[in-house]
């Protein structure tokens, strides 16, 4: 098994991908990251094997995160009333401020708003941070307020913006709806919608709507999402794995792109082999 860590993090908006990388880094360095690396490091040198996560590795980290939403929620719902109010606020890192600490509040209250912003707020970022808030939200509070979110997450899949779209997927299909989402995501995957014809330039202007960064940092921006997306929509399809996600992928085999054609195939390949050992299972 892969050592992968998710950590929760509380912290406030970071204008650009290397300083929230930083930041990262430099929460890791406050909790059982660094020991766990060293461990497994150790592990491997000694054995020439990659280290596999232990149940106890698990559970303390299942422990760790348990306590640091503890204290999210804590901390943070008392400003809720405020954050909502600073969600209106004409400066845009206020308002991306705002949406990152509602998030982790975990608060019922910032639902509602959250999805005003979500249909409303001028910038793409802001729209798609509100999308990725409300999984968190939801996925804390439970399936009353999941069925609360969805009507106005499904609206948002009709966003101009491919990130919006996306994020907007990813969310319904973690909270319980697995089938509104395929549509978008198969458009996505094959490269349907126009801007991935278009200019790098476009990108930028359309999906990163960020003038306080510099121009460079745009574009790479611009360009990881156009290089990224598609592959990252096929993931949600395969974690979706329906029969509706077959029949998508079954099509996508004939499509003119042969990047496209050729994964359709061969993740339709894998879910055949796994479907296969699960009868085997029976």
């Amino acid at each position: 098994m892969s050592l992968i860590l998710t950590l929760f993090v509380d912290t406030i908006f970071l204008k650009s991908f290397a300083m929230e990388k930083q930041a990262r880094e430099d929460t890791a360095k406050t909790t059982q990251v660094p020991k766990l690396k060293k461990k497994a490091k150790i592990y491997s040198k000694e054995t020439g094997k990659p280290y596999k996560t232990t149940k106890a590795d698990f559970l303390e980290f299942e422990r760790i995160n348990k306590k640091m939403i503890e204290e999210q929620v804590k901390n943070l719902r008392p400003e809720v009333p405020g954050l909502i109010k600073r969600l209106k606020n004409e400066n845009i890192d206020t308002r991306m401020w705002a949406v990152n600490r509602l998030e982790y509040s975990r608060d019922p209250r910032a639902i509602k708003p959250l999805l005003v912003a979500l249909k409303n707020d001028s910038i793409s970022t802001i729209r798609s941070d509100a999308a990725r808030a409300l999984e968190t939200i939801c996925l804390y509070l439970g399936k009353k307020y999941s069925i609360q979110a969805i009507p106005g997450l499904r609206e948002a899949l009709k966003d101009k913006t491919i990130r919006v779209r996306y994020t907007t997927a990813k969310t319904l299909i973690h909270i319980g709806d697995k089938s509104s989402p395929i549509p978008t995501l198969v458009s996505i995957f094959r490269k349907k919608p126009d801007i991935f014809r278009a200019s790098i330039e476009v990108w930028v202007e359309q999906e990163v709507v960020r003038p306080d960064l510099p121009d460079l940092e745009q574009i790479e921006i611009a360009e990881h999402m156009r290089n990224k997306t598609p592959i990252n929509a096929l993931y949600l399809l395969i974690e979706i794995g329906s029969e509706q996600v077959k029949k998508a992928l079954e099509e996508a085999t004939k499509d003119k792109d042969q990047w496209v054609s050729y994964k359709a195939s061969e993740v339709l390949s894998q879910l055949r082999k796994k479907n296969k050992s699960k009868k085997e299972e029976k």
